[in-house]
C-alpha cells in the first residue's frame, strides 16, 4: 500500500500539467476574438464537474458496496472514470479533425 501512494504522488504532478496543455491547445484553436468566449466556457465546465462528480462517484461507491456488493466491484467510481476518460478522448480525437476554427487553417 505505501508503494501505491508513493507512485500516485509522482503521478499526480504530471497529470496536473495536462489542465495547461489543453488549454494552450484550445486557445490556439479560436480566433484570438473568441478567446474570452473559449476561456468562460472552459471555466464553467471545469465548475460543473467539479460540482457534479464528487456526488456521482460517492453514490456509485455507495451502491457498489451496498445493495449491488455481490457483484464485487468496490473501484466502480474508478471503472466510471476510465470510460467517461476513455469517451472523452474518442471525442477530442474526432472533433480534432472535425471541428477546426478558421484560425487554425491555413490560408
Amino acid at each position: 500500500m505505501k508503494n501505491l501512494i508513493l507512485v500516485c504522488l509522482l503521478a499526480v504532478p504530471l497529470t496536473a500539467n495536462a489542465q495547461t496543455a489543453k488549454q494552450s491547445i484550445a486557445t490556439g484553436e479560436v480566433q484570438p476574438n473568441e478567446q474570452g468566449k473559449l476561456q468562460g466556457a472552459l471555466t464553467a465546465l471545469r465548475s460543473m464537474v467539479t460540482l457534479v462528480t464528487p456526488g456521482l462517484y460517492t453514490g456509485i461507491f455507495a451502491l457498489f458496496v451496498g445493495p449491488l456488493a455481490g457483484l464485487g466491484l468496490p473501484g466502480a467510481p474508478y471503472l466510471l472514470a476510465a470510460v467517461l476518460m476513455a469517451a472523452t478522448a474518442v471525442l477530442v480525437m474526432r472533433s480534432a479533425t472535425t471541428f477546426r476554427s478558421a484560425a487554425a487553417r491555413p490560408s
